[in-house]
């Protein structure tokens, strides 16, 4: 009987020991950050804020130049978008992000864009990351974000978790957004309606969206509600809702 005893304590013992082990491994992979995320939180906070000022600029020319124009295109690249993220975000919109994220960023790739960002849980804390495919639907002004992946480091975690507080993001910055699934995978429908300020007749419409290496590429026309072109102004384009207030808070 004793012999019985000490077989089940060892036993139970080594569960233990593996359970902790495994459970350490789980802890350990969270704290991993992708290498994108490292790379760009390691930019100097000059380089960063040149970056973020040269997204300014260009959403400033762009807004002058539709005034004019009826076509329109862009190219914003990794670095801008990151350097805006770090040194304007905080200070023009301190608000849109739920309190346990922080220090978002994104990584580009053909057809592919991540995003990470800090999160500061009341359990745990992590670096945590989407990946997701990005395109036009159908519909006229509506993007499609499919979400193919999320981890915690390097840890898969369900998206169920996340996708509340991206809602509740959205709805903070103003932007309409709903769910929908492919293939199993969440995606997320924002509908784009850009009007020019002051002028509900006018409208920017998008028909291209294509995410690169390293940037991503949008272009349109300028139109009116009855689907006629023109060359009145519009002062925002898809990619900035919040253009007004993005380039004149200075």
């Amino acid at each position: 009987m004793r012999k019985f005893f000490k077989i089940v304590a060892c036993s139970l013992a080594a569960i233990v020991v593996v359970l902790l082990l495994l459970g350490g491994a789980a802890y350990w992979a969270t704290q991993q950050e992708p290498d994108f995320y490292e790379k760009a939180m390691q930019v100097d906070p000059v380089t960063q804020k040149e970056a973020g000022d040269e997204l300014e600029r260009k959403l400033l020319d762009l807004r002058n130049s539709l005034r004019h124009e009826e076509r329109w295109e862009s190219v914003f690249t990794e670095n801008q978008i990151n350097g805006w993220l770090a040194e304007f975000l905080p200070k023009k919109f301190p608000n849109t992000l739920p309190a346990a994220i922080e220090d978002p960023r994104v990584s580009l790739t053909k057809g592919e864009a991540r995003v990470a960002c800090r999160y500061k849980g009341e359990r745990f804390s992590s670096v945590v990351w989407l990946g997701a495919e990005i395109h036009l639907t159908e519909e006229r002004n509506e993007v499609a974000i499919r979400i193919l992946k999320a981890r915690a480091g390097s840890l898969p975690i369900p998206l169920s978790k996340f996708l509340d507080q991206i809602t509740e993001g959205a709805r903070k910055a103003g932007i309409p957004l709903r769910w929908s699934q492919m293939q199993g995978d969440p995606v997320a429908i924002v509908r784009l309606d850009v009007r020019q300020k002051g002028n509900m007749k006018r409208r920017l419409q998008i028909d291209t969206l294509e995410v690169r290496d390293g940037e991503v590429y949008l272009s349109g026309e300028v139109e009116g509600l009855d689907g006629s072109s023109g060359a009145s102004g519009v002062l925002q384009t898809a990619t900035v809702l919040l253009l007004e207030k993005i380039t004149i808070q200075r």
